[in-house]
């Protein structure tokens, strides 16, 4: 049994996952707080 691993396309997922993970912590934070509070530097962290 021959397992074909492509570390790239492993990689690229992992990186997208990450990528859209943030990008939903930044939508969240947007839609609670508004830009203002954004800008002041009041972060959900």
């Amino acid at each position: 049994m021959e397992f074909d691993f492509n570390v790239g396309k492993a990689r690229q997922a992992i990186y997208s996952l990450i990528t859209l993970v943030i990008l939903f912590l930044f939508v969240i934070e947007i839609t609670n707080n508004g830009i203002s509070s954004l800008l002041n530097g009041n972060y959900l962290f």
